[in-house]
């Protein structure tokens, strides 16, 4: 149940978060640029957040594992520090009706998160950065762009990276690596054209990113063959996992559908014959859903596999896979759009695929 200073807080709810975040941009403009370019969209959940941290135990995990992922943001102790004090300040300015035994509880709850999130960020690192190296228009709609980190990220492959730059100006979407980590540090993402992504897309070699920590669990066991099934950029994640499977010397089957809305959007399949060319235990299956190309894909030399790989097919994915069985004895990783992973999901388990064999990354 919500506390006193909760209701004040929620009543006040817009209020409250703008003179927070006035204070915060005046007393640190560098914070201008950790937050979307419109205010309006800047920290909607700070109410949200501090309720729940008024109103409960204080959770030492919860606080490191916040302190973790938003370091990669640029979140630092002086910044944390600032902005804990401007909170503080600012629950005693709403709510001077309230007992003064109510507002003192809070801010002594506070001041204690204050100093538990400022010592684990400063025992944190500074989040990862790479700078542009190549962008490679593959079709009107899809965007490849590498980067070289002096400092390599660390993550697994089939993972996600929050990413961002100065061009996005606060906005972190996800995106999967379709490069394995290694000390090398180059790192390659596959962009489709979405408004989330559209600020990112624009990069130019020489801009920077900055990266979060590595998420998700999307991975290969080994032990049994398996079966990959990629719509759109959703084949990054899975490309990340193929390479790690060449580089560990695996001799397990595995069998990739990669498919697109057109031919020319199948963006990365003459990669993938010269990856399944010298990769025995590796089989492709392109997939569209419409025969050719409409005047606008913006089709390139990438979605022309030379003759050797799988006949193109014609339809969903979902319906492509199913015709080939249930495919019960391997272990199956849908990777792409949310919707479309889900049904995908949904159609093969329909179709006698064990649900239980099935990971989904959907982003």
């Amino acid at each position: 149940m919500p506390g006193p200073i909760t209701n004040v807080l929620l009543a006040e709810q817009k209020a409250f978060r703008e003179r927070v975040l006035s204070e915060l941009f005046l007393t640190r403009p560098e914070t201008r640029l950790l937050f979307p370019a419109k205010q309006e969209d800047a920290h909607q959940e700070l109410v949200f957040a501090l309720s729940f941290i008024l109103d409960n135990e204080l959770n030492e995990d919860l606080v490191v594992t916040f302190a973790r992922d938003h370091r990669a943001f640029g979140l630092t102790p002086e910044i944390a520090q600032t902005g804990l004090d401007i909170i503080r300040k600012c629950i005693r300015e709403f709510c001077t009706d309230l007992p003064y035994s109510e507002v003192h509880v809070a801010d002594q709850k506070l001041s204690k998160l204050s100093k538990l999130l400022v010592s684990t960020l400063s025992e944190i690192p500074p989040p990862g950065w790479g700078k542009v190296v190549e962008v490679q228009r593959r079709s009107r709609r899809i965007t490849v762009i590498r980067l070289e980190c002096p400092n390599p990220i660390q993550y697994l492959p089939g993972q996600y990276l929050a990413v961002s730059s100065s061009l996005a100006r606060g906005y972190w979407p996800h995106l999967a690596p379709a490069l394995p980590s290694s000390d090398a540090g180059f790192i390659e993402f596959h962009l489709s054209e979405t408004p989330e992504l559209s600020r990112l897309a624009v990069s130019q070699p020489g801009d920077e990113w900055y990266f979060g920590p590595g998420h998700g669990n999307l991975h290969l066991s080994g032990e049994n063959d398996a079966l990959l099934i990629a719509r759109g950029t959703g084949l990054a994640a899975l490309r990340a996992i193929l390479l790690d499977q060449i580089m560990r010397g695996t001799t397990n089957r595995i069998h990739l559908f990669f498919g697109a809305e057109f031919p020319g959007e199948l963006y990365d399949l003459q990669g993938l014959w010269h990856i399944a060319a010298n990769t025995p235990w590796l089989s492709v299956t392109p997939v569209v859903e419409k025969s050719a190309d409409e005047w606008w894909v913006g089709a390139t030399e990438h979605s022309q596999a030379p003759r050797g790989l799988h006949l193109q097919q014609v339809g969903t994915l979902a319906a492509s896979v199913s015709s080939w069985g249930t495919w019960a004895d391997r272990e199956v990783l849908i990777s792409g759009a949310p919707e479309w992973a889900q049904q995908t999901r949904a159609q093969l388990i329909e179709a006698g695929t064990p649900a239980d064999n099935i990971q989904v990354l959907a982003l």
